[in-house]
């Protein structure tokens, strides 16, 4: 997926999600670069799994360490990285899950949120694309040392850990029939 590749598939998820605003500012920041935006100044892209169990009534959240905040697998591209596969490649290193896969080749959801700043690295904007991943079982992950903690947990007992709109979107977006249902 190159830069025109995804900004088609923004334009896609458009037609599923009212999130035109959100998507709009995505796209301006894609139009300001040349080619895929993976370290800029002011933010870059960012690709995050929201992985679910087989029956997709769990989902698999880490306890991001810098952040101190409950959150999906997820990180910075590497260059020459597709989103997807970055979205993938995270998503099994904070995990420790490798038998994951792809339930939609569409987007399945966007955010865009501030990296406070940190250690010499002034604050900034992530533009984070995320796909919907399935795990093949729930046994055996293992987290990175990028979180302090991780695990599955029922999509009723989310809020509990994280109660951002960011969160309860995906897991709204869960409960619809879609993808591999």
């Amino acid at each position: 997926m190159n830069k025109t590749q995804l900004i088609y598939l923004l334009e896609r998820y458009t037609e599923k999600h009212d999130e035109k605003e959100t998507v709009s500012l995505i796209l301006s920041f894609l139009t300001r670069t040349e080619s895929m935006p993976v370290q800029h100044s002011h933010g870059h892209l960012t690709g995050s799994a929201w992985l679910v169990n087989p029956r997709r009534d769990k989902a698999f959240l880490v306890h991001h360490a810098k952040l101190d905040l409950w959150v999906q697998p997820g990180g910075h591209l590497e260059e020459g990285e597709e989103v997807v596969d970055a979205s993938r490649r995270e998503c099994m290193e904070e995990t420790g899950i490798n038998e994951i896969r792809l339930l939609d080749e569409d987007i399945f959801d966007i955010d865009i949120h501030l990296f406070p700043e940190r250690m010499g690295n002034e604050a900034h904007t992530h533009f984070d694309i995320r796909f919907l991943f399935e795990a093949e079982s729930e046994n055996g992950f293992e987290i990175s040392d990028e979180s302090h903690d991780g695990g599955w947990f029922a999509l009723g007992d989310i809020d509990r850990l994280n109660d951002s709109e960011s969160i309860s979107r995906m897991v709204r977006k869960t409960r619809l029939p879609g993808p591999g249902s």
